[in-house]
């Protein structure tokens, strides 16, 4: 008979490996598509969910004692996609090249060492040249003894910070989960895949399944048909990814459309899997909304309003800033009012003796609000430390795990395939509200460093945490150390991902042509923004704040409707989701499979959507292991951007 304290152990021995993996995947060889940590559904645990049940089938037959159950296949997903989100692209990937960026690009026509470098800790990041010029430049050999001189100190500063705010999530999570799952009923859609892989002999039953085959070895044959003539030109290539159709309205006012992001058409297989099983109501808000917006613009380009004599601010129109902000900030309120009496309950045991029920989660909701206020405090402290006024501090904060919390929200009740929220985020907000005049040097200064979390969220680590301690309740697992399983998995994940990455960067170059030229675009995206804020002061936005109180009472008002209305087509989640960067990629795929979803449930009933969804989730499972053999592959073979689409 197996351990199951060894398989867990064994699970947190692969995390490291995985992460190494993938850094170096998504870092230096490119991602062979869209990177992993980009999207919803993470291929390579998912691909390792299928490897494990692919193995468990000969188990069966072989040993039956040596047979995996069912929540070990959770644990092994819970530990690789937790540790994953928080080493991801838009997470721990951007950590270093943010933390030395105004030192190594610091010259005398940008004036960025007169203008900031003494606002800057000494302890976020080093700054000796020699050291600099091996992290940028590349050596081919890295001096170990160097190197943690050098980084010590940055590395665990960092680390901790983002330690805290990983079981700051988790807290939320434990609050959240039961709220969500049990009294509001969510799918949780994401997880789906996941959760039907883990299912006694569902490996037999899927195999068996033509529709499902089919819909599987789709992607794999075109996806390996596309990575074939990235080597080898003259193999024919079958279109998939992005197609520009912007490019082709050349005209006023239609060249609205050509300009960036332009008018994107789209065909990944495991977008079209994943939209097909979103809510018809959701999907079809989403991309309603979405080309309400881009019209929008149509129009307004027919007024003139983006000419050089326009009036004052009608350039900015549709507002798209403050448009997401000010939707994102009024979902956030609805999701709270709607479980305000579960979240009242869960604040209340912290300061009152009695049960609360929490009885088999993740941890006692009294602990979990405790542990929110711990972690609070301890980023407060270190902001303040660093620079930053208290105020702008415990703003900053509040507005992040608003965002999360939202973000979370929408990533369990709609399950898009990926989300990107590019076009919001606590700085933003703060600096419309309050203008940049108001905050002190050092505040702003520290805003910036913390941009290398805050760009665009596609990683979403709360959301995986929420995801896997739903897959744990589902088949049964205890709750309790699935999550203490998670929060080993995220140290060790955290801690290898730091070293990964100084290891990768240090032996080609994280400014050099191997590595892929965004790591340091984001952190030129920081300092340029924080040059400006500097040298040119300013108040607060009354424009921006005008559209986005209008834009959440909007928000509101789809909310309230919905409530009394249950016909009602417009849902808040798709006017919010609508200005979500990843509806660029995605919106001709939610129209297309709300259509076809559409027509399916109203000409053939339930009865064909049951047929047909096999198929659906075959388009995901595919092309999760196509993407995760061509990487592995091309890891091998340090192949670089071969492209699946």
């Amino acid at each position: 008979m197996r351990s199951r304290l060894g398989f867990a152990l064994l699970s947190l021995v692969l995390v490291p490996l995985h992460t190494f993996w993938l850094i170096k995947l998504e870092t230096e060889l490119g991602c062979f598509g869209f990177n992993s940590t980009d999207v919803s559904l993470f291929y390579s645990p998912v691909s390792a969910l299928f490897l494990l049940a692919s193995a468990n089938l000969v188990l069966k037959r072989v040993k039956p004692s040596w047979a995996f159950k069912r929540a070990e296949f959770v644990l092994l997903y819970a530990m690789l996609s937790v540790s994953a989100a928080f080493c991801g692209s838009d997470l721990l990937q951007n950590l270093t090249p943010v933390l030395v960026h105004p030192f190594w690009f610091a010259t005398p026509e940008n004036g960025w060492a007169n203008t900031f470098h003494h606002l800057i800790p000494s302890w976020f990041a080093p700054r000796d040249p020699h050291v600099l010029r091996r992290y940028y430049t590349g050596s081919g050999t890295v001096d170990t003894a160097e190197l943690i001189r050098a980084w010590l100190v940055p590395c665990l500063v960092w680390g901790s910070f983002l330690i805290v705010i990983s079981f700051m999530m988790l807290c939320m999570s434990a609050i959240l989960r039961k709220q969500w799952a049990d009294g509001e009923k969510l799918s949780f859609p994401i997880i789906q895949l996941p959760l039907e892989i883990t299912r006694s002999g569902s490996l037999d039953r899927l195999f068996r399944s033509k529709v499902l085959l089919i819909g599987c070895l789709l992607p794999i044959v075109i996806e390996s048909i596309n990575v074939t003539n990235s080597l080898a030109p003259s193999v024919p290539r079958i279109q998939l990814g992005l197609y520009n159709i912007g490019a082709y309205f050349t005209q006023p006012p239609w060249n609205a459309l050509s300009w960036w992001p332009p008018l994107f058409i789209s065909f990944f297989p495991f977008g079209i899997g994943l939209t097909f099983f979103l809510p018809l109501d959701l999907s079809f808000s989403s991309w309603f909304f979405y080309l309400a917006r881009r019209f929008a613009e149509v129009g307004a380009n027919a007024l003139g309003w983006y000419g050089a004599s326009a009036p004052t601010g009608l350039s900015r129109f549709p507002f798209i800033r403050e448009q997401a902000s000010g939707g994102w900030i009024a979902l956030f309120i609805l999701t709270v009012w709607a479980g305000r009496h579960h979240l009242y309950t869960a604040v209340k045991s912290a300061f009152a003796k009695g049960m609360a029920p929490d009885e088999g989660e993740a941890m006692r909701y009294r602990w979990a609000v405790w542990g929110l206020i711990a972690g609070m405090v301890y980023l407060l402290v270190f902001s303040i430390a660093a620079g930053m006024a208290g105020w702008v501090a415990l703003l900053f904060f509040t507005l992040y795990f608003v965002l999360t919390v939202t973000m979370t929200r929408i990533r369990v009740q709609l399950g898009p395939p990926a989300l990107e929220l590019f076009f919001v985020n606590p700085e933003h907000l703060l600096v419309t509200f309050t203008g940049t005049r108001i905050m002190s040097g050092g505040s702003l200064t520290v805003l910036s460093y913390y941009f290398w979390f805050n760009r665009c969220y596609r990683c979403q680590p709360m959301a995986h945490q929420l995801e896997s301690l739903q897959m744990a309740k589902t088949v049964g697992a205890h709750l309790p150390s699935v999550a203490f399983w998670m929060v080993l998995a995220t140290v060790v994940g955290i801690a290898s991902g730091i070293v990964a990455t100084l290891l990768l960067y240090n032996n080609v170059g994280q400014a050099s042509a191997k590595i892929m030229t965004y790591r340091t675009g984001v952190g030129w995206e920081a300092f340029n923004r924080l040059s400006d804020w500097l040298q040119n002061p300013r108040g607060p936005d009354a424009l921006g704040i005008t559209v986005c109180i209008a834009a959440a009472l909007f928000g509101l008002l789809l909310g309230s409707l919905r409530n009394q209305f249950v016909a009602f087509p417009l849902h808040p989640i798709g006017y919010a989701f609508s200005t979500c960067y990843a509806m660029e990629y995605f919106w001709f795929l939610f129209l297309i499979t709300w259509l076809v979803k559409l027509l399916v449930v109203r000409y053939g009933g339930m009865r064909l959507y049951r047929q047909a969804m096999p198929f659906f989730m075959g388009l995901v499972l595919g092309d999760c292991i196509a993407a995760f053999f061509w990487a592995m592959v091309g890891w091998a073979f340090g192949w670089h951007g071969c492209a699946r689409y």
